[in-house]
């Protein structure tokens, strides 16, 4: 065998740029399939790496009247913990972490968990252990883990397994770093620290809520789980809690999470990838298995001879079976090249939004076998084609060819006929799944928010020891955080809000209305906002009728300003000026202005309640607004966490964003997508553009006799360019009907992704269907101009 490995490898050095482009296009396909493995998979298939993933369930109390799940209380937690459903039960919560390292102080999402989480999780440790159950007792809980990531980004070198960290005012001392390919459960609990869970006694702390996620026994399923969960009586205290009838358990697997809006999207997004990747794939084999298609019908006729001479058909194969193993191994090597490069340049395209925590920069093992594994598989397909031809090869007709034939044979025109128009509805797939997205993103972009975005930084402030304390006695921490910020350098304003910015998902709250007249009165669920009195003029939204709040001051009447969607909702064509809503039996706000509306990306506007944050406080107020002149450097940033950590050591910044990046994150999924599709769509059609080119050009050597005759009995040069040149649009155009035939099918997938665009766009469908013939036509041109080149002396003298 190794001899037909030298014979294939002289043949295709004397074809240079046939076996350059079958390589480079195989490495297309190769490279982008692994990377896209090595970037999404995790993500598509989360349990990947969890030992009996389909045992891991989470137990959330379910409220009867709502679709929203809700922690475990205390009473529940205890009489949870007892079901002989679970094998083991585990408890884990948010912390909300003031982290200093080496003196520098940053917010942390942390993460608290009981002793038996990680146990529970099948969780290996990179460096040191897992909390140990007396550590999760109060006094003792001195100890933290952090992730892998965390430990990379601490300042110093070494190992940083016994250093300490101070976290919330307490030092605590490092025992342990979860591995570099730790991915936490989605929609549970998640930071980059973690420390023990001291849960207190239920009598104490009835309303001490935790998460919980327990492992099933084995051959138990959820619904037995949850029926079980039904069955098992709470402890007495429990009775005198009414409110708790309500509620009933809830067992789902703890990958779940197609029930969420938020994941149905971002799971089309994913799969849009996964067939966009396949397609493209696809299209590259098709292409290569094209090329060495033509390659072996070149040579049909001294295969013809070598059968003739008694050669038996395996041993006319075999050295097309070494070609495809040499292409394969050079296109396995550099399809390995272009996946390092390629999961770098999808890290690049989502590095401003939140996609970039989905994905994994590294090539792993499991990446590299994979990429192995396809590479053999894609071989074997792009080598079936040439084989198949060369098994039904009829020698008497193969050695007959000669002047007599004129053309190329009916069979051979459909099958490239066929190939052609397959490759190019492949790009045009992936060009309109590109353009629908394209077009969808500019659409966001388009959408006019109603507040200003430039100069402003969104600053997350959480209190970290004052979880429990009422909001009143929390304001006056929150007001000397915004005048700690405001006198920084460059600083010009900075004002507390609960929502800086609209959210796409409100949470309504319930308030009677009344006319200033007193006559006429509405329920109605409205959004809230509370807001510091100068917050309206700092985001750049404007007073349309009426007063704003900001010559306001505490003690004065209870007072707010509605936006204009509730004017126009519950006041057509009327002032809302003088009405009240009635918060309590107690308490009614009246109306002295109106604001214009601010838009979330995805919702229009929605009616929304501007008010004092010291009248009738909410739960929590967690942002600031502030204005900052110039860029907002990490310099400033540091300074910024320095101002707020002097001043109130028991808040933590948790996040500081330009409003820019804030927006940009909202789209971040829709700019993804879009930027993935349109890198893809670009390969696409430089394949196509590579095979057509190819197939057109080995067509026009095939019927050289046939032209030459044309040309002999009066044809004009430029008709036998325009007949080659029509052949070739003409499958570009049927190729490019079946794709957007095809598209139109499967569009309603996007429908999810979409916005402000019908899945069948016909501005998108016929722009696409254009570009297709754009780009067939330059194809065609040089096999036609080599058709109208042809020398009838020439042709029939060598006949």
């Amino acid at each position: 065998m190794l001899s037909e490995f030298k014979i294939a490898a002289r043949s295709l050095s004397r074809s240079p740029a046939h076996t350059l482009v079958v390589v480079l296009t195989l490495a297309l396909g190769l490279g982008t399939a692994t990377g896209f493995f090595t970037a999404f998979v995790p993500t598509l298939v989360p349990s990947l790496g969890y030992p009996q993933p389909d045992q891991l369930v989470r137990v959330e109390l379910q409220n009867k009247q709502s679709a929203w799940p809700m922690p475990i209380d205390a009473f529940h937690r205890e009489a949870y913990a007892a079901a002989r459903s679970f094998q083991a039960v585990a408890l884990i919560n948010t912390e909300m972490m003031n982290v200093v390292v080496e003196r520098e102080p940053r917010g942390v999402f942390g993460v608290a968990v009981d002793a038996g989480y990680f146990p529970l999780l099948g969780v290996r440790f990179a460096l040191g252990r897992g909390f140990l159950p007396e550590e999760t007792q109060s006094g003792t809980d001195t100890v933290a883990i952090v992730t892998w990531q965390f430990a990379r980004g601490m300042a110093g070198s070494g190992d940083v397994l016994g250093r300490e960290i101070v976290i919330n005012e307490r030092p605590r001392r490092i025992v342990g770093v979860l591995p570099e390919s730790w991915r936490p459960i989605v929609n549970l609990p998640n930071g980059a620290v973690f420390v023990p869970l001291v849960v207190p006694d239920a009598a104490k702390a009835p309303y001490f809520w935790t998460q919980m996620v327990a492992r099933l026994r084995p051959g138990v399923t959820g619904e037995q789980a949850e029926a079980e969960l039904k069955q098992l009586p709470l402890p007495p205290a429990a009775a005198q809690m009414k409110w708790l009838e309500d509620y009933t358990p809830a067992v789902r697997g703890a990958f779940d999470i197609a029930h969420l809006e938020w994941a149905r999207r971002y799971q089309t997004m994913l799969w849009s990838g996964v067939a966009a990747i396949g397609c493209l794939h696809l299209l590259a084999c098709v292409n290569a298995g094209s090329l060495m298609l033509i390659r072996t019908l070149g040579r049909r006729r001294e295969l013809g001879i070598r059968l003739a001479l008694g050669g038996s058909r395996w041993r006319v194969a075999r050295p097309f079976l070494a070609e495809g193993a040499l292409l394969t191994g050079a296109s396995l090597v550099l399809g390995w090249v272009v996946a390092r490069w390629l999961v770098p340049a999808l890290l690049a395209l989502a590095a401003d939004g939140e996609m970039a925590k989905a994905l994994d920069e590294r090539l792993q093992t499991d990446a590299e076998l994979f990429l192995a594994a396809l590479a053999v598989a894609t071989g074997a397909l792009v080598t079936l084609l040439p084989l198949w031809r060369v098994g039904r090869l009829e020698v008497n007709e193969v050695v007959k060819e000669g002047a007599q034939t004129v053309g190329e044979p009916p069979r051979l025109r459909r099958l490239r006929g066929a190939l052609v128009v397959t490759e190019t509805a492949l790009a045009v797939l992936l060009l309109t799944g590109a353009g629908l997205l394209m077009r969808t993103f500019r659409q966001l972009q388009d959408v006019q928010r109603g507040y200003a975005a430039t100069e402003r930084l969104l600053v997350r402030v959480y209190p970290t020891a004052m979880t429990n304390v009422k909001w009143a006695e929390r304001l006056p921490h929150y007001e000397r955080i915004a005048e700690a910020i405001g006198r920084l350098p460059g600083v010009t304003g900075a004002a507390l809000t609960t929502a800086a910015t609209p959210r796409p998902t409100t949470f309504p709250r319930k308030l009677k209305l009344r006319d200033s007249a007193g006559e006429r009165e509405t329920d109605l669920d409205v959004d809230v906002s509370a807001v510091a009195p100068d917050f309206l003029e700092l985001a750049g939204v404007p007073t349309l009728l009426g007063r704003s709040l900001r010559s306001l001051k505490r003690g004065d009447p209870a007072v707010v300003v509605v936006n204009a969607a509730f004017a126009r909702k519950y006041f057509p064509g009327a002032s809302p000026l003088g009405a009240t809503l009635e918060v309590t039996n107690k308490e009614r706000w009246e109306i002295i202005g109106v604001v214009g509306d601010t838009l979330a990306t995805r919702g229009g506007a929605v009616p929304r309640c501007y008010y004092p944050v010291w009248q009738n406080g909410p739960m929590f107020a967690t942002e600031l607004l502030v204005r900052k002149e110039g860029l907002a450097g990490e310099d400033f940033r540091k300074t910024l966490r320095r101002a707020v950590y002097e001043a109130e050591p028991g808040f933590a910044v948790m996040n500081i964003d330009t409003i820019e990046r804030v927006l940009g994150n909202e789209t971040s999924m829709e700019r993804y997508a879009a930027a993935l599709l349109k890198l893809l769509s670009g390969f696409a059609v430089a394949l196509t553009a590579v095979g057509l080119f190819a197939t057109m050009t080995f067509a026009v050597a095939e019927r050289r006799n046939e032209f030459a005759i044309r040309l002999t009995l009066g044809a004009t040069p430029g008709a036998v360019a325009r007949m080659v040149l029509t052949r070739g649009v003409a499958l570009a155009a049927a190729g490019a009907l079946l794709g957007l035939a095809v598209a139109a099918a499967l569009a309603r997938f996007l429908e999810a992704l979409l916005f402000g665009v019908r899945p069948i766009d016909a501005l998108t469908f016929g722009a696409v269907g254009l570009l297709a013939l754009v780009v067939a036509v330059p194809a065609c041109l040089f096999p036609a101009w080599r058709a109208a080149r042809v020398d009838p002396a020439r042709v029939l003298r060598d006949e």
